[in-house]
């Protein structure tokens, strides 16, 4: 009945598989009794986005728990998706309410010193790039400047705690860089290597999916969307990898649907790669 409510009324394509939702909210799910006092590092925020926070949460555990591990304490506010979707159908009012909503309840971490993290790199460049020009106001500049991806936050912790005989370890792996994250030095593939997995990466493109642009029926949307990607599939699929590596929610989506192959965010490797030393 929602696949169908989905059809009728947002234009989903009945032949595109939908993310599976575990229930609740991230925050419904964080451990009792976790207080921000107990960080040896002092306290992140984490933003956790719409994909970590209500469709799969455990994403969320995991991000948090990485920190944790670290010895940072980490604020998760109770806020909703960065809104990229308003943007990019052009519900630019929306967009701004929104973007006003997140830069005010993320402000006075950032004004007390705290860093914001995330782990949606779509959620990353709507912090950093498009609040910024669609609120262009001083406030929403502070919050773009404290703001990194998990992995590149913690990749000097990270550096130092991984272990190549780990689970990963000997695993081929393909690392797809996602759109908003092209331009950035590519940390990922460097600890992976560390984390003993054998990793593979071209500059293949998009992957056809833009964001909820892919989702949607029609020869100009999914069908084209699923051109591109079996593009990119085929030349992942060329490296012979037995799993592939990629931050962004929906890049997932669209690569494990077409190659079949297991998608995992680089958290959820790093996190199980590494020993606190």
């Amino acid at each position: 009945a929602f696949r169908a409510f989905l059809e009728l009324v947002a234009g989903i394509d009945g032949t595109r598989p939908l993310p599976r939702f575990r229930g609740g909210r991230l925050r419904d799910h964080l451990p009792r009794g976790r207080t921000s006092d107990k960080g040896r590092k002092g306290v992140v925020v984490y933003f956790a986005d719409t994909y970590a926070s209500l469709v799969d949460w455990r994403l969320g555990l995991e991000a948090v728990e990485l920190l944790e591990r670290f010895g940072y304490a980490v604020e998760v506010p109770d806020l909703p998706g960065s809104g990229m979707p308003l943007v990019q159908y052009g519900f630019l009012g929306a967009a701004r309410r929104r973007a006003r909503r997140i830069v005010g309840a993320l402000l006075p971490y950032v004004e007390s010193g705290a860093p914001v993290v995330t782990t949606e790199p779509t959620a990353a460049y709507c912090l950093r790039e498009v609040y910024p020009w669609l609120l262009s106001d001083e406030g929403s500049r502070k919050v773009a400047s404290a703001v990194s991806d998990l992995i590149a936050f913690l990749s000097g912790d990270l550096e130092g705690s991984l272990v190549a005989d780990g689970p990963f370890g000997g695993l081929r792996a393909y690392r797809h860089v996602p759109c908003h994250m092209r331009g950035t030095e590519d940390v990922v593939s460097r600890l992976l290597t560390k984390a003993g997995v054998e990793v593979f990466s071209e500059d293949t493109g998009c992957c056809g999916m833009a964001g909820t642009w892919g989702m949607r029926s029609g020869a100009s949307r999914s069908q084209l969307s699923i051109e591109i990607g079996r593009r990119v599939s085929e030349r992942i699929l060329s490296y012979r990898p037995q799993i592939v590596v990629t931050e962004s929610s929906v890049c997932s989506l669209q690569i494990s649907h077409l190659t079949g192959l297991p998608v995992l965010h680089p958290v959820t490797v790093l996190l199980r790669s590494s020993v606190p030393r």
